[in-house]
């Protein structure tokens, strides 16, 4: 279990994400971007961080040893990027008995987009009609949200956010449902642009500074939600 964020003054912070397509790793100190290797391609997330890491750590003339401390995206998404996430994320921590700092990457996605808009909507996709979500209220930059990040089936989260009025949306399950979203809310439904629509580590580790828990390398786990499919199935045969 987490514990509440500590200071992160003066600390190097080595973010990632991996919940969905996308995979990023960034350096940050003292909310300061240092660096950040982004790619939003077909590759395995496996065969993508631990090389985007050691090309970050080149570019910026830093290594594993300077960093204090670790912000990881812990979901909701994909459970094969989460896992790839959390377990590069340990391995390093327990090499240099560093903590892990835990991170909504659906509320990092809204961090890039809050002086965009007063109301922003993060959707993931989660198979089954579904999305991971959570909606925002912005007030002088500050997102503020009544709950978790849960999931919804996407008909009731629109009919949900009818009569809102104009809403921003952004995640990876705009892909799949802008369609559906536009012919619900017409005019009222807003997009978040290409290079702000994923979460990307370097919001990952601002986030942090905000809104994250603390976590040793071994008790650090992503924020699944719900078991894959693969585990209900193993359930059902039981």
């Amino acid at each position: 279990m987490g514990e509440d964020k500590i200071c992160l003054k003066d600390k190097l912070i080595l973010g990632m994400d991996t919940s969905t397509r996308a995979c990023s790793v960034s350096l940050v100190k003292n909310k300061e971007v240092l660096g950040e290797n982004y790619t939003n391609y077909k590759l395995k997330h496996s065969e993508k961080l631990l090389l985007q890491t050691k090309h970050l750590f080149l570019d910026t003339h830093l290594n594993i040893n300077d960093v204090d401390i670790f912000a990881v995206g812990m979901g909701p998404g994909s459970f094969t990027g989460l896992r790839i996430g959390a377990s590069t994320a340990k391995a390093f921590a327990h090499i240099g008995n560093k903590k892990i700092l835990g991170v909504s990457s659906i509320k990092a996605t809204a961090y890039a987009l809050r002086n965009e808009s007063d109301k922003i909507c993060v959707i993931f996709d989660a198979q089954r009609n579904d999305v991971y979500c959570n909606f925002y209220e912005v007030n002088g930059g500050i997102l503020h949200s009544d709950n978790d990040d849960e999931i919804w089936d996407i008909d009731k989260l629109l009919d949900k956010l009818k009569g809102m009025g104009k809403v921003l949306f952004a995640g990876e399950g705009v892909f799949k449902y802008r369609d559906k979203i536009k012919d619900a809310l017409k005019n009222d439904a807003l997009f978040a642009g290409n290079e702000k629509l994923l979460p990307r580590a370097e919001n990952i580790c601002m986030s942090a500074y905000e809104d994250s828990k603390e976590y040793s390398y071994d008790n650090f786990l992503p924020n699944y939600i719900r078991v894959s499919s693969a585990e209900e199935n193993m359930k059902k045969q039981v």
